[in-house]
């Protein structure tokens, strides 16, 4: 497994643009106590698929309602998406060996729906383990066959 950023492939221009925000948030942080993604100001900003910034709760309430109806405080909320949906946004799109053009060349595995297959890396979750790794490269791991989702965020509360 690479862990090397440095062994990173190299990343077009269009690419990093698109990354960046067009350079409003640099891929290298200011130091190492100082990260953009932090900022008051990014948190505010609207950027599809890049800035979705919640609490370990709610995250699990989402995930919970994509592999089942969910008790809460009483009252039934049914599941978002029928099994078969779920089996189809779970299936794995990945060629075998490909490197992430985004996660500097570490080899990742995403199936329809976006998520990220983790199969392999969560052997005791069973086979059906799915999810999304998020900033600071956490993962977030969704077990459809324990009907277990593991969630931790790093948002301090203040």
């Amino acid at each position: 497994e690479n862990s090397n950023t440095n062994d990173a492939l190299p990343m077009d221009q269009f690419t990093e643009k698109a990354l960046t925000c067009n350079g409003a948030f640099p891929m290298k942080q200011p130091s190492k106590t100082i990260i953009a993604f932090n900022e008051a100001r990014l948190h505010r900003a609207e950027l599809p698929a890049s800035n979705g910034i919640t609490n370990a709760r709610s995250l699990a309430r989402i995930y919970a309602l994509l592999i089942g109806d969910v008790n809460e405080n009483g009252e039934k909320k049914k599941c978002l998406l029928k099994e078969q949906t779920l089996a189809r946004a779970t299936k794995n799109v990945t060629p075998p060996g490909e490197p992430d053009r985004t996660l500097f060349g570490w080899p990742t595995v995403y199936g329809m729906g976006g998520f990220e297959i983790y199969s392999d890396d969560f052997k005791t979750l069973g086979s059906n383990v799915f999810g999304h790794t998020g900033k600071i490269f956490k993962s977030n791991p969704c077990s459809i066959t324990c009907k277990l989702f593991l969630c931790y965020t790093n948002i301090d509360r203040k």
